[in-house]
Order: C-alpha cells, then structure tokens, then sequence
C-alpha cells in the first residue's frame, strides 16, 4: 500500500496492471497491448506496468512478467 501526493492510499503490486489482485496471464496480454498502443493505460498502471522501475515500459518488463508468472 502506498500514499499518493494527496494522502490517498492506494493498495497495488507491481505487474499486476488490471488490479484483479493476481499476476498472470491477463496481466501480460495487457502489458503487451500497452507497449503495442492497443491500450491507453492509466497513470498508475504506467506505474506498476514498468516492472522494472526504469522509466520505460518495454519488452524487458514482459520478460520479467512472464517469469513472475511461471514461477509462481
């Protein structure tokens, strides 16, 4: 859980872009369609989107996704 600028507590994981509490296989295909712009994501899903915290959303963050995914 975290606190935005406005003091709002805000409860989410990082990969798990559709906010169904769960990292899989949607999540994936979500993150594809956001790096293809077949999806305009919102501020907060650009956030937990780039996985690897580096300021890009790119295939990088699918690789790690998809291992997320397998092992667990």
């Amino acid at each position: 859980m975290q606190n935005d600028d406005n003091g709002i507590s805000l409860d989410y994981t990082l990969g798990d872009i559709n906010f169904d509490n769960s990292i899989d296989v949607f999540d994936i295909t979500l993150l594809v369609d956001i790096i293809l712009h077949r999806f305009e994501p919102t501020a907060l899903q650009c956030y937990v989107a780039d996985i690897r915290q580096d300021g890009n959303i790119n295939v990088l963050d699918v690789l790690t996704l998809v291992s997320t995914v397998i092992n667990n």
